[in-house]
């Protein structure tokens, strides 16, 4: 848990990413301390159950259920948020549709780092960013969905939220970096969620490689990306699920 000496009373539940697989808390300290401090906001980072030993949808419900026990308790005095990286930020997106298929209370918003939305593995950026991308390859992410899902369906809206309605969730903030293999999982999942009605922030940074806010305190593309969500964050209303 990250808070901020001049903390605001917001709440952020993080999804540290990893592909489902790998990942914890302690992995992504650094990224939640940047977040909490640009953002004045007490952040949470999860440590939710991993595959193969756990597979879909048991990090779903490990993040409902802190979303559930962090409002039931009252921590801080006003929003609360979902944010992630990568799988982590499939995972803050499918969390919310989650909820509202529940009929609970949804988050205020939601921070997307390079979101892995397809779990199909068929975004176009793959091929042609692949000699860009320093980290994410397709033999990489078919070997994570495999493991994650086993005999699970690939176009499972909870598992793939190109495939869900949208409709109905709360602001979102989502951003890349214009040389990963996963640009376009932002991209399309941009567009989807504007088909629907929903409140989207785009930004895709120029020269920057997946998970770039990673780099808070030593990149300034890294810092002036979270001055950014700084920014859409001071502008939510506080009508999904405040506490």
């Amino acid at each position: 848990m990250a808070i901020p000496p001049d903390n605001g009373g917001d709440v952020i539940i993080y999804c540290h990413g990893g592909g489902f697989c790998v990942g914890s808390a302690d992995s992504h300290r650094k990224l939640g301390g940047h977040l909490a401090n640009h953002l004045r906001a007490v952040v949470v980072i999860m440590d939710y159950r991993l595959a193969p030993e756990h597979p879909f949808p048991a990090a779903i419900e490990d993040s409902v259920a802190v979303y559930r026990a962090l409002r039931a308790e009252h921590l801080g005095k006003g929003r609360v948020l979902m944010a992630g990286d990568s799988a982590g930020g499939n995972l803050a997106i499918v969390t919310a549709l989650k909820l509202r298929d529940l009929g609970e209370p949804l988050p205020d918003g939601i921070i997307a780092f390079s979101p892995w939305t397809d779990v199909e593995v068929s975004g176009e950026t793959l091929d042609t960013n692949a000699s860009t991308d320093k980290l994410v390859n397709r033999a990489m992410l078919e070997g994570m969905v495999a493991t994650y899902l086993g005999d699970g369906s690939r176009t499972d809206p909870l598992a793939n939220p190109l495939k869900a309605d949208l409709a109905g969730l709360p602001p979102i903030y989502v951003n890349a970096g214009s040389s990963e293999a996963l640009l376009s999982d932002t991209t399309r999942f941009a567009e989807v969620a504007k088909a629907a009605g929903v409140d989207v922030t785009v930004s895709i940074v120029a020269g920057m490689q997946h998970v770039f806010p990673c780099l808070a305190g030593r990149a300034k593309a890294a810092d002036d990306e979270l001055a950014s969500i700084a920014l859409w964050h001071q502008s939510l209303a506080p009508i999904h699920g405040a506490i």
